[in-house]
């Protein structure tokens, strides 16, 4: 799919949610230190553009609750539109978005993803399987081996995600 094709699939399924309250920002169970709070008080998804003026990596992903993981998703989903957000979201996106790999096979991980996966629409769901999609055809790391993105965003579709497209 073009870039400017998942960027409209961005718009369409996520553009009218409204924004978490703030006590609706952190898991019930975490608690997020201030910064990412702070980047993200008083702006829609849309208006963290570009994502690393305002959140430098994809770590606080794992502690928003289910709602606002539904909501600030799509903003670092745009930031991967192109391969340049890559190496800061990538990771922490493909963490969030299955529960089995080598970075995070906890229970508490399948149990988030549990939580949030409901969330989503059937149309957030496809946009979300559309940019796994992109992800794997534009990864080219075969030789890694059982911890490659290539082998991971495999299984992600094959396991859940190809079922939205």
């Amino acid at each position: 799919m073009e870039t400017e094709n998942l960027i409209q699939c961005l718009e369409v399924a996520f553009g009218d949610l409204d924004p978490p309250l703030p006590q609706e920002l952190p898991h019930a169970y975490t608690t997020i230190e201030g910064s990412f709070m702070e980047m993200v008080r008083g702006r829609t998804w849309q208006q963290l553009r570009p994502l690393e003026w305002y959140i430098p990596d994809a770590s606080d992903l794992v502690f928003l609750s289910a709602t606002a993981y539904r909501y600030y998703l799509p903003a670092y989903l745009f930031a991967l539109a192109n391969r340049e957000g890559d190496q800061p979201y990538l990771d922490g996106v493909l963490d969030s978005l299955w529960y089995e790999g080598l970075y995070c096979s906890s229970p508490f991980q399948r149990e988030l993803w549990e939580e949030r996966m409901p969330l989503l629409t059937d149309e957030q769901k496809k946009c979300v399987a559309h940019f796994l999609v992109e992800f794997l055809r534009r990864t080219d790391d075969r030789f890694l081996g059982e911890g490659s993105n290539r082998r991971r965003l495999e299984t992600m579709l094959k396991k859940y995600w190809n079922a939205c497209l």
